[in-house]
């Protein structure tokens, strides 16, 4: 099984609303955490982090660990922990309507209860160890629950906030020679973002922008690029905004992507869909013509 923490980082003391750094690490992996931007309207931020592959009843050691800070002479700042939260996530199979794993953000580290702001995800190099299953994370983004946010499809989505080049991308084995469909939802969360978000797509060798304009009520707009696979190495597929966003209180936003579908074009997979009733007529029709 994989493992991902979920936990809040709050700064504590007086005058200390920048100060609040904490390492956290377990034998293989670690995350530095601290307030570098303004993501939410509480004083608290939740962070998500990647604890790597456990088998059944092996004892993980986390170590939460203070990082030196600049203060006031007259102050005294440390980080306040709390909620700790770990899931489980099972090994994700690819499906026939999906050549993506994990393409609908479903897998990710477990929303607290009590929480509105979502989670904060900072970069992680790698798909395979990363707290959004399968996908690396450029920069940081938030992971929002359906509950709290607009998310188009299903029950999570990402939303790309810390600007310009941050976001997530994934690496699939497809054959060469062959021709895909990469269908994605883009629009935002129903935050009060506002204004025009552009994102770069990139599948193999192609690349384009989309321009989302927002009003920051709650919006989407389903979107897909076609291109051929030219090379035998994995196929890179990425989602990168291009913009810098930030509500009217200064709370940094941006895009939301959803539900990344990856289909072969190819005339032995393509996926046939027949009204049942329209079948029924043409049964119909056909023993009458016999």
């Amino acid at each position: 099984m994989e493992y991902i923490l979920t936990f809040t980082l709050a700064p504590g003391g007086q005058n200390c609303s920048a100060n609040a750094n904490i390492t956290v690490s377990r034998p293989d992996n670690q995350g530095i955490f601290s307030f570098k931007q303004n993501y939410g309207k509480q004083a608290w931020q939740s962070y998500g982090l990647y604890l790597g592959l456990s088998g059944q009843d092996e004892t993980v050691n986390l170590l939460f660990e203070s990082q030196a800070v600049e203060s006031d002479d007259n102050s005294t700042c440390w980080p306040v922990i709390d909620s700790l939260l770990v899931k489980a996530v099972e090994n994700l199979v690819q499906g026939k309507d999906n050549l993506l794993l994990n393409g609908g953000f479903e897998f990710g580290p477990d929303f607290l209860s009590n929480s509105t702001e979502g989670i904060l995800l900072d970069s992680a190099s790698s798909p395979v160890q990363s707290p959004l299953s399968q996908w690396a994370v450029v920069g940081t983004i938030k992971y929002i629950d359906s509950e709290h946010f607009f998310v188009p499809h299903g029950n999570a989505a990402v939303e790309i906030v810390s600007g310009v080049s941050a976001g997530i991308h994934t690496e699939v084995t497809l054959a060469k020679g062959s021709a895909y469909n990469l269908e994605f939802i883009l629009g935002d969360a129903n935050n009060a973002c506002e204004g025009d978000f552009i994102v770069e797509v990139r599948a193999g060798s192609v690349a384009q922008n989309f321009t989302i304009r927002s009003d920051g009520t709650g919006s989407a707009e389903k979107s897909s690029i076609k291109f051929e696979v030219d090379s035998n190495a994995t196929t890179p597929i990425s989602f990168s905004s291009f913009t810098t966003s930030q509500t009217k209180d200064g709370i940094f936003c941006g895009p939301v992507v959803d539900d990344v579908v990856l289909l072969s074009l190819s005339s032995n997979s393509l996926r046939i869909v027949i009204n049942p009733n329209i079948l029924i007529s043409l049964l119909l029709l056909i023993v009458i013509l016999w």
